[in-house]
């Protein structure tokens, strides 16, 4: 049987380090100073959090703001700035998004939880969702400590207190009597229970939630009261808890109108200007992007009109929409006026580049300036105007790779990763022809790589070569240009150009080969 009943799947982040690297972040510290954060504490202000140096330097949580200053005169020390920590856990749920749509904060633990009930499977299962999960983390620069479980309250245990989850993800087993034993040794801390509480247990000798199985229920309330045996029960699932959840993404509109109608070219300006600087605003608040927007008007006559924009990538910048509506106001045929204008955000999303969320984003900076001029060119010239070269899974070098307006790439700034087929490892040339251009091949044997070439007039020795490589035709399609196989050869000549050697048709079975270059290495 399984823990609550039922095959559920919560995940727990828990990020230790993430409100100091938020402040260092803000501030423009170095990682490598000792920095703090402090709060007042039964009238005394002591260490929270700490960096990793300070803490390697041997400073500790709850040592008051005095004595590290007296030991470290040259600590970085700051409030703690809960708002400041939840508004970026909660920038990290929408980012989470992308996972499920079931995420949750849990500020006071300094984590984020994830039910990913019915959506591991379209990240290949539970522990590729978690490892792409805690690599993408860690590339941010983030300590993570990643556990699941059939429960919130036994994944946050695991996240917590168990040694193995800052190393890698930990997987509570389902079923409930391996779970008792895979749970057994973490401090009764692991339960979420006050000082107070954790001390009484400890000195009634049950410092492991494994010493609390043979006590029964009624023995454990009367001792220790109704919240410790809460907390113990929903650990297995036998009290239900409900964790909220972040709320859902909500579509962002502004709108405006007017007393009097706008008319002129340099009021329709203003009027495009102000429009943009709040739904700039608004997607900030929402902690969203968007992929596209509508500016809609109405005119004194009654008459609608609507400009569409798309971006690149999602986004909410308001330099990088005040560039894509810049030529919008000259587009507004406004006639005797507009009384009524609005702006409407599409394509709304929470997924923002991780780096982004975090501002840590120096490549995403990069990236986000090309797509800004990507967006001002496809404003321009037209959606599909402006193309990118996308990686097809084809065979045939000639069909693997194709053009799609930006608009319709999915990935729009990221990497380029070629695909991974069986029997494609060999090199590609970095030019290739768009008409293989014929040569005369000089050979031992009709079926050896040839000695020698005459192509564009000149006679060139074959040093070494390499193959060959057969590549098949489309045999299925009629409408091929070719139904001959191709052995393709990479050759190094006397000058030390290396080409891309193709023979077309096989001599074993009677064609007619013809030879041609088709590419040229570097």
């Amino acid at each position: 049987m399984s823990v609550s009943g039922r095959d559920r799947q919560v995940i727990y982040l828990y990020l230790p380090c993430l409100p100091v690297r938020r402040l260092i972040r803000l501030n423009g510290w170095s990682e490598q100073d000792k920095t703090a954060l402090y709060q007042r504490i039964k009238g005394a202000d002591r260490l929270v959090y700490l960096s990793a140096t300070a803490q390697q330097a041997g400073l500790q949580a709850d040592m008051s703001v005095a004595d590290a200053r007296a030991r470290f005169p040259d600590i970085r020390l700051a409030p703690v700035d809960h708002d400041g920590d939840r508004a970026l856990f909660t920038a990290l749920a929408r980012w989470a998004f992308r996972f499920s749509p079931v995420v949750g904060v849990d500020a006071p633990g300094l984590g984020l939880w994830i039910d990913a009930t019915g959506a591991s499977h379209l990240f290949g299962g539970l522990q590729a969702m978690c490892a792409d999960l805690h690599h993408q983390l860690s590339q941010a620069g983030l300590v993570v400590h990643l556990a699941t479980a059939p429960t919130f309250a036994a994944a946050w245990a695991l996240a917590h207190y168990h040694m193995a989850a800052s190393a890698g993800p930990v997987h509570a087993p389902d079923r409930r009597h391996q779970m008792r034993v895979f749970l057994s040794d973490l401090p009764v801390a692991a339960l979420r229970l006050d000082p107070a509480l954790q001390l009484a247990l400890s000195r009634a000798g049950l410092r492991q939630i494994g010493h609390l199985y043979p006590l029964g229920w009624a023995d454990l309330t009367a001792r220790f009261g109704p919240d410790m045996v809460r907390r113990y029960a929903q650990l297995f699932g036998d009290q239900p808890e409900r964790p909220v959840p972040v709320a859902p993404l909500q579509p962002v509109l502004v709108t405006q109108a007017w007393s009097e109608p706008v008319i002129g070219y340099d009021a329709l300006c203003r009027m495009v200007s102000q429009l943009t600087d709040q739904i700039a605003d608004r997607l900030l608040q929402a902690e969203q992007g968007a992929r596209s927007f509508e500016l809609g008007w109405q005119r004194t006559d009654g008459q609608v009109g609507r400009l569409y924009f798309r971006l690149s990538r999602p986004g909410r910048r308001k330099h990088t929409l005040h560039r894509l509506l810049s030529g919008a106001a000259e587009k507004i045929d406004a006639e005797f006026g507009v009384e009524y204008c609005w702006v409407q955000a599409h394509g709304l999303t929470a997924d923002i580049p991780l780096t982004a969320v975090l501002g840590t984003d120096e490549d995403s900076l990069k990236a986000g300036q090309v797509s800004d001029l990507v967006d001002v060119l496809a404003a321009r010239l037209g959606s599909d105007k402006v193309q990118r070269v996308i990686n097809k899974p084809d065979w045939q070098i000639t069909d693997s790779q194709a053009y799609l307006p930006v608009a319709d790439v999915t990935d729009k700034t990221g990497h380029w990763p070629m695909p991974v087929l069986a029997g494609l490892s060999a090199p590609r040339p970095v030019r290739l022809f768009d008409h293989p251009e014929p040569v005369k091949v000089v050979a031992m044997l009709p079926d050896h790589p040839p000695a020698m070439i005459r192509w564009r007039h000149h006679n060139w020795t074959v040093l070494r070569a390499t193959g060959p490589e057969r590549v098949g035709p489309r045999w299925w399609d009629h409408s091929s240009m070719s139904s001959l196989s191709r052995d393709y050869y990479r050759v190094e000549v006397e000058t030390g150009q290396r080409l891309w050697l193709c023979r077309e048709g096989l001599v074993d079975r009677g064609d007619q080969v013809s030879w041609f270059v088709h590419g040229v290495f570097s």
